[in-house]
């Protein structure tokens, strides 16, 4: 079931990279001064290598044994899944069920681009929300919440 709905018109998170030197401190101040929910780690060469969340700040970091001294690489999560910006977002919704994670790096002529969000999927196709549920581990209801007030405005 396709939706003809894609990617790239849905996606809501830009591209916040940072340096793979950086300390959990800097990752967390980057995170609130973006208002970003994921930072992506580019290394010297100036390739992606992972992906750091709030969530990995938290318990990689503050709560760690080295705190906010947490260098990022020790936080992130090493493998990044991507999705083309023109491929269908049931596409990204299958992806993120596979791997289970609730973000996909969008890529354009194989360039990062974006980020879409579980909830990106949900506001664009309310259809795969079983899906989306599903790859999240959580109670159907709380996605159709989401649905429903995106649907009322």
């Amino acid at each position: 079931m396709e939706t003809q709905v894609f990617v790239g018109d849905v996606m809501s998170g830009k591209l916040v990279v940072i340096q793979s030197n950086s300390t959990a401190k800097d990752c967390a101040l980057k995170l609130k001064k973006t208002r970003s929910d994921e930072l992506f780690l580019k290394d010297s060469k100036g390739n992606l290598t992972g992906i750091i969340t709030k969530t990995d700040v938290l318990i990689k970091g503050v709560c760690s044994k080295n705190g906010l001294k947490t260098k990022s690489e020790k936080l992130s999560s090493k493998k990044i899944v991507s999705i083309k910006a023109t491929a269908d977002v049931q596409e990204a919704a299958k992806l993120m069920n596979k791997y289970g994670i609730k973000r996909l790096l969008v890529t354009s002529n194989e360039k990062p681009i974006g980020v879409i969000r579980d909830l990106d999927l949900i506001r664009a196709s309310p259809a795969l929300l079983d899906l989306v549920a599903e790859e999240n581990r959580v109670k159907p209801e709380y996605f159709q919440r989401v649905a429903d007030g995106v649907r009322k405005g």
